[in-house]
């Protein structure tokens, strides 16, 4: 996930002791922003283990997560 923001990017986060609650937020922000553009989605988190994990992919907030990504 290394790059630069750009103009069409938005971004949300969220601490919360419930990964999938946090999860849950985050894509729920996202996809109200997504009006900003629409070219491309991602989502880090922490892992248990403290490495980040993330899901990213060209496309609509609705069309990149399932309910195993989030």
């Amino acid at each position: 996930m290394a790059g630069e923001l750009k103009e069409k990017c938005a971004v949300a986060g969220v601490l919360a002791g419930e990964a999938d609650a946090a999860a849950a937020a985050v894509y729920e922000m996202l996809f109200a922003q997504q009006h900003r553009g629409t070219e491309a989605t991602g989502m880090a988190s922490q892992l248990p283990s403290g490495e980040i994990g993330y899901h990213f992919a060209p496309g609509m907030v609705r069309d990149v997560y399932d309910d195993q990504a989030i």
